[in-house]
């Protein structure tokens, strides 16, 4: 970080009024949150060279052990959506990370987000604070 094509990346996001990639990219520069500790990563999906998705996976900071996972600061280039893209970008981050931990969380409030993760295989959650959806690996 920064990668290339990062900027036109995160301008298009705070164009549809999501902030969670300048959170990236401040928490990269501050320290807070440099996807690199043991077992995290932050990955990026190019296409013909061009920055598309950007998403990461840490240590999930409200889970309940170390080896519960967040997926964090994820993003589609809005005209590569519904074309798997995405999913191609989170089954790859899992499949990455299945050694790492025993299930994965995340927090979305948009409702077509949610959908897409459910897709995805996660499982929408009720009732637990900062989670929308859970997988478990290795079942």
């Amino acid at each position: 970080m920064p990668v290339e094509g990062f900027k036109a990346l995160q301008q298009e996001s705070q164009l549809e009024g999501y902030k969670f990639l300048v959170r990236l990219e401040n928490d990269w520069f501050n320290g807070t949150n440099t996807f690199s500790s043991a077992g995290e990563g932050l990955y990026e999906l190019r296409v013909k060279g061009a920055l598309v998705a950007i998403g990461g996976i840490n240590i999930d900071p409200y889970g309940e052990s170390a080896s519960d996972g967040r997926l964090r600061r994820f993003y589609v280039k809005e005209a590569y959506r519904r074309k798997g893209v995405g999913k191609m970008l989170v089954d790859f981050i899992l499949q990455q990370h299945t050694a790492n931990f025993e299930r994965v969380s995340l927090y979305t409030g948009e409702p077509a987000a949610g959908a897409f993760y459910v897709r995805c295989g996660f499982e929408k959650v009720l009732g637990v604070e900062k989670v929308s959806h859970r997988i478990e690996l290795n079942s």
